[in-house]
């Protein structure tokens, strides 16, 4: 079964977005993440919404606990937060 996870960052969405262009660059540097389906950031009105989907709770819950994770988040100027998890009953592909 798939999972998702979801966290809302609050503040300036365009100084949010530009900080985590920049983690998002450091994060991926190191090649893909194990079990990683799609990856989503969206502008909201209270500033950003990041939005990843994985084949298991593990493989989330294992890459918000990596120190490389949370140093470039550190690096970045954003704060770690416990993503909401959540079991997605279907999800597909179009392309």
């Amino acid at each position: 079964m798939a999972y998702a996870a979801s966290v809302d960052l609050h503040g300036d969405p365009k100084d949010l977005l530009e900080r985590y262009e920049n983690m998002s660059q450091a994060v991926m540097a190191g090649g893909g993440l194990a079990g990683l389906v799609a990856h989503f950031c969206l502008e909201t009105d209270f500033g950003i919404r990041v939005m990843t989907l994985y084949e298991t709770e593990e493989q989330i819950r294992n890459v918000y606990d990596r120190p490389k994770f949370r140093q470039s988040l550190t690096d970045a100027g954003l704060d770690f937060q416990e993503p909401q998890i959540f079991p997605v009953h279907n999800y597909r592909s179009m392309h």
